[in-house]
Parts: structure tokens; sequence; C-alpha cells
């Protein structure tokens, strides 16, 4: 997370830096190299912290959840059976939706005259046989 600080010091960094490199006079020269130097050790310094509270609070965080487990075994259950529900769910949730889709559709009504030409056509297979076992 940068602060207005943090911004102001690297802007402060950078002019300083380029001044010193295009500065023709010793003096200014000094100056400027003592300016960028400051700024960039405040910046380490400022890095330094944040890595430091960074460290603190994983490890507090880390404490946290170990004494949290210890004293919940309930809790670390219920976490593992929730990711298994979050692996399974979504097939679960295909597969009811498929179930749905067969259950909920119409079931279509046979066509009466479709009988008639099934029976029809059977007859007609049947004197056709009839007729060429006689020869």
């Amino acid at each position: 997370m940068y602060t207005p600080d943090f911004t102001h010091a690297m802007e402060l960094y950078k002019t300083n830096y380029v001044n010193y490199l295009t500065a023709k006079d010793e003096t200014l020269k000094s100056a400027y190299k003592i300016a960028y130097t400051n700024a960039e050790n405040w910046i380490q310094a400022y890095l330094n912290q944040t890595q430091k509270n960074i460290a603190t609070k994983s490890q507090d965080i880390d404490k946290f959840v170990q004494e949290y487990s210890t004293a919940n075994p309930d809790m670390v259950k219920l976490k593992s059976e929730f990711k298994q529900i979050r692996t399974q769910g979504p097939k679960l949730e295909d597969q009811y939706i498929q179930i749905k889709r067969v259950n909920e559709e119409p079931i279509p009504k046979p066509d009466p005259y479709s009988y008639y030409m099934k029976g029809g056509i059977v007859l007609g297979l049947l004197g056709i046989i009839g007729v060429v076992s006689m020869f």
C-alpha cells in the first residue's frame, strides 16, 4: 500500500537523482546526491518496516488459525465438508437439471394412425412372405 509519504519520497528520489545526473556544478551535485540518498534511505526504511508488519500480521493470522482449528474441530470438519460440497455441488446440480428436464418433458401421445400403418405393413409383409413361401 502506497501512502502519500511514500509517493512523495519516490518523487523526491527521482527528481533529485535526475538533477544529480544532469548538474554541472559540483556543489549542486553534492546537494542533490545527499537529497536522493536521504530519500532512498527513507524509502528503504519504510519498505523494511512494511515487511516486518506483514510478517508479524502473517504470524498472527497463522497463530489464530491454528488456535481456532484446535479449539473448534467441528469447524475444521465443516470446512472440509464445505470443500467437498463445492467440488461435487455443480455435478449434482447438472444431474438434477437433466433429471428434471426428463421428468418435465411431456410424454408424446402416440398417433392412432401410426398403429394402423404399422399393422398394415406387418400384414402386407406377412402376405408377401406367405405368397413367396407357396412357390
